[in-house]
């Protein structure tokens, strides 16, 4: 347990005061019933009016064919009568089909994200997702001959948006993706989206070997290059294809090369452009022919010069030479196992050692420099993750040692539940594979308390939600993490054991809807050591009445409508709700 004078101030800082009644006296249906305060109308009951409005958004929770989108209003401000009145504005379409230069009239299918700056400071990005289908599947599901969209989105007007079109296989062999950037839309908007089609392109090709650049790989490894400064180009898909795994080379004989060859493709540049190569291991190659288990690292190469054009046009180009794997040798199998330590004074290897469950482990290597003509730098990296079973162990597939062990950096995470904190060490791996290391884990921090209301009674179903501080610094040796998250939930006396790994978190309390309670943050929490008797007490609750309208004046129904809290350089979400069939809802607030 923590001495007094450092419990002291963690009490001080959890407490939260409250200084007006949470709920007013009588119940509910509307604002009329409640006299000049605000009708709770997820639980009926009459509470204090808020007297201002936090940043809101809503979106549609079944489109229904509407076309409406996410919408944003950053600054709401209440009527006369206390309400946010909100109305729905005009959304327009954005349609098209996604083509190859050169051949406008034959849709390809694509994935294209649309996005755009959130006007609510400190929210993430507003994205849209579309799916573009092939010609074929337009025409199948169209109505109009010849169809009139590949993909359709619909998006609020009014904004620049940014689009990202990423061919589908088998395209993704053979044109790049493409952006577009600062679209302006104002209307309905027919937009049909151009990548580089095969005249408009430029080849790379090159090989991937062994550490003496001579021979080929013996099994497949798939290669993509991509610029590292803003112009946001990408290249195609890329694969080698080796004569001794035949049966994982791709079928495309334009992206396939026997003994380590591969081509990929990159858009157009009138001067050179700078690439990072990466070549990373095909998930279902694990195995050669000969069942000998291979281990592939992750291969990127920055400072690449690509894109030069010559004076016959499009260049096709060569690399200098082979991208050449880091020495090693072929995998083999390594147990790794994960349990709780005994508490102190208690026999080792007893019961008391309970293995860890659904503890993820990941094995980290950082291989010698791989070697590729032209380029800055090379690096070379093994990583592997796995989730430990019902005995707490878990099989990695590792790159051994050989007269020296390999030291592996090693991370383990516990499960947001488990009362045994995440670790990161040195594993050192020889070279016979087989059973490593036992590692025993410390007991988290242990917080428990009570969540109680502003009259101090016990609150039951409350959530406690104890997150990283995104705000927080962090200077931790070898041996510990970036604390993880942990929740818990208050039981009929309100009471809640929480268990964390040593940081600084931020804590989001969660009251049920039955509490009439608002939702409440504590933030940039210290936790160096257990503590107990904490009082989470629910600060003054104030109830946000509005209404959503759509363009007619009617009433909007079935609409998300969450509100956000500006916390530094941060929106953190505060409260949500619905809005009933009449377009009203009703957000509980703190104060």
């Amino acid at each position: 347990m923590m001495k007094l004078s450092r419990l002291a101030p963690l009490l001080a800082l959890f407490a939260l005061a409250c200084s007006t009644e949470q709920t007013a006296s009588g119940v509910c249906q509307s604002d009329a019933d409640c006299g000049g305060d605000a009708c709770n109308l997820a639980t009926g009951q009459c509470q204090t009016r808020a007297s201002r409005a936090p940043a809101i958004e809503v979106l549609p929770t079944n489109n229904n064919n509407q076309g409406w989108v996410l919408q944003e209003f950053p600054n709401p401000t209440l009527g006369p009568d206390g309400v946010a009145k909100l109305t729905l504005r005009q959304t327009v379409s954005l349609q098209g089909i996604v083509y190859a230069s050169g051949d406008e009239t034959t849709a390809i299918p694509a994935r294209i994200r649309v996005w755009r700056t959130s006007s609510i400071p400190g929210r993430p990005d507003v994205e849209i997702n579309a799916t573009a289908l092939d010609e074929a599947a337009v025409k199948r599901s169209s109505r109009k001959d010849p169809p009139d969209v590949g993909y359709q989105v619909w998006v609020e007007p009014g904004y620049k948006y940014n689009i990202i079109v990423t061919p589908e296989a088998p395209f993704d062999t053979r044109f790049p993706p493409a952006r577009y950037r600062d679209i302006e839309i104002k209307d309905h908007k027919k937009l049909d989206l151009a990548v580089h089609g095969d005249a408009d392109v430029v080849t790379v090709r090159g090989s991937v070997t062994d550490a003496s650049g001579n021979a080929p790989l013996p099994f497949p490894v798939r290669v993509r290059a991509y610029s590292d400064d803003p112009s946001w180009r990408r290249s195609t898909v890329g694969w080698t294809c080796s004569q001794n795994a035949v049966q994982h080379c791709p079928g495309s004989s334009f992206t396939t090369e026997a003994n380590g060859g591969f081509a990929i493709r990159i858009p157009p540049s009138t001067g050179p452009g700078n690439y990072v190569v990466r070549v990373e291991p095909v998930p279902d190659a694990a195995q050669s022919s000969n069942g000998v288990l291979q281990v592939v690292p992750t291969i990127e190469c920055n400072g690449v010069v690509l894109g030069l054009l010559d004076n016959t046009g499009l260049a096709e180009i060569t690399l200098e030479g082979p991208i050449k794997m880091p020495a090693f040798k072929f995998g083999k199998n390594y147990t790794f196992s994960v349990v709780g330590g005994a508490p102190a004074g208690s026999a080792a290897g007893n019961a008391d050692r309970p293995p860890i469950v659904g503890a993820r482990v990941t094995f980290t290597l950082s291989l010698p420099t791989p070697k590729l003509d032209g380029a800055k730098e090379c690096t070379a990296e093994y990583s592997i993750t796995k989730t430990t079973d019902a005995e707490g162990k878990v099989q990695v597939p590792l790159l051994p040692g050989s007269t020296t062990n390999l030291d592996y950096t090693v991370t383990v995470t516990t499960p947001a539940e488990s009362p045994y904190a995440s670790r990161k060490l040195m594993v050192a791996v020889g070279s016979q594979g087989g059973v490593l290391q036992t590692l025993e884990l410390e007991p988290r921090h242990e917080l428990s308390g009570t969540v109680v209301d502003a009259a101090g009674k016990p609150v039951a179903g409350a959530v406690i939600n104890a997150r990283a501080a995104v705000s927080a610094g962090y200077s931790l040796v070898a041996s510990q993490l970036t604390p993880g998250s942990a929740s818990a939930t208050s039981d009929a006396e309100g009471k809640f054991v929480l268990y964390v790994d040593p940081g600084v978190f931020d804590f989001f309390i969660e009251p049920p809807a039955a509490a009439a309670l608002p939702n409440f943050w504590l933030h940039n929490r210290s936790v160096e050591g257990s503590t107990y008797g904490l009082e989470l007490k629910a600060p003054a609750a104030r109830v946000l009445a509005g209404r959503l309208f759509d363009l007619k004046g009617a009433p909007a129904p079935d609409f998300a409508v969450n509100a956000y809290e500006q916390v530094g350089d941060r929106a953190l979400l505060r409260a949500s709700t619905r809005t009933g069939s009449d377009g009203k809802f009703s957000l509980l607030l703190a104060e």
